[in-house]
Parts: C-alpha cells; structure tokens; sequence
C-alpha cells in the first residue's frame, strides 16, 4: 500500500497506520502536536523551548523545558520564558512572579510581565523571593518614607535605642537599652538612666 496523501509528511510526522480513514493513519514526532481540519492532518511545532510526545493531539502537550516557564505575553501568546538575572525558578507556570524568585538580597520590580532583580542598598536586606528590601537591623530602623524604587529609607539606630529585634523595626518597635529609657513611645531620643535621678548616687541609682 502507498502513505495516504494526508499524512503531513513535512513535519517529522511518521505512520502508524497505512488503513483507516484519511488523516487518521497518521501521527505527528515528538516535539509537535496535530490539528485536524476537515479529514486532513496538520503537525504543528511546539512553541521555542518546549517539547512533546509523539502523537500529541493539542497545544497543551507542549511542556516548557527544564529551566523555563510557561507565560502569557501581553498579546496573549503563550511562551516558555527563562527568569531574570539574579533569579531562580520557583514554578513551571507564570505570571512571572509566580515562576521566578529572586535572590537573597534583591528585590523583584515588575513592569508588565516582565521582572528585573535588583540588588539591595548595602543599608538593607531581602530573603529570597522579596519584592522590597528592609533596613538591616542592629544598626538602622526605617520610617514611613520611601525611597524611588518603594523601599523604606534607613536611618542610624538611636544612641541607647535596641534595634536588633528584626530586620526592617520601625520606630514605634525600638526599646531602650539596658541603662537607658524613652520618654515618650513616639520619641526617637533614648536618655541614660542616671538623667532620671538627682543627686550624686545618681549612677548608682540608674
């Protein structure tokens, strides 16, 4: 017997069949998929980095290759993308976001669906996976105000003020140090003790 005509021989197809209906003898190789229209057989390609198995029968057969992910561009096309500098890949299936995760110490911007990892301030800090840094505890705080790439700005630890609870305390979390004390809850001026006792066992005292 002679292939049938339909069998679409010019994408790695192969035969499995030379009998049956026309376009259901044939099966499309590894690596693409087929579509048929009317009673005839089309092999299609998978998408760039992506692969399937022989006889796949639809775009969802195509998976994105180790490394990659599978994500929606604005136009709506799907493609397998590969994460930004500084990442690592997290999950198989976009948003970016979702699939990449960046670095300790970088912070993740995204601007449509694409993300860019950028490197911490040397006054902050970022688990992997951030999308904003934090003031590095010990020896910063930070306060409401922002910087231009939305992380809060970092500012020297009170003289007598404990900022070592976490990375990123705010100014309404700091303690006195042992031998000094606060005035007030909201203030940022931390006073040694002795200050509080008159007299010349004031020291003492504290």
């Amino acid at each position: 017997k002679s292939p049938l005509p339909s069998c679409p021989r010019s994408i790695n197809s192969y035969f499995i069949s030379e009998s049956g209906p026309r376009g259901a003898a044939c099966t499309c190789a590894e690596g693409s998929y087929s579509q048929k229209t009317s009673d005839t057989v089309t092999c299609v390609k998978c998408r760039a980095k992506s692969s399937s198995e022989k006889g796949s029968t639809s775009e969802d057969a195509c998976k994105c290759r180790v490394g990659t992910y599978l994500s929606t561009s604005l136009e709506g096309t799907k493609e397998c993308s590969i994460c930004p500098v500084n990442s690592e890949i997290v999950d198989n299936t976009g948003p970016v976001e979702n699939a990449c995760s960046c670095r300790e110490n970088y912070f993740g911007k995204v601007t449509g669906t694409s993300m860019t990892c950028i490197k911490c301030d040397d006054d902050k800090t970022a688990p992997a996976g951030s999308s904003i840094c934090n003031c590095k505890k010990d020896l910063y705080y930070q306060n409401e105000t922002k910087d231009e790439n939305g992380n809060n700005v970092c500012l020297q630890c009170p003289n007598g003020a404990d900022c070592s609870s976490h990375n990123g305390i705010t100014s309404l979390e700091l303690v006195a140090l042992p031998g000094s004390w606060r005035p007030d809850p909201s203030s940022l001026v931390f006073s040694d003790c002795s200050q509080g006792y008159l007299g010349l066992d004031a020291v003492e005292l504290a």
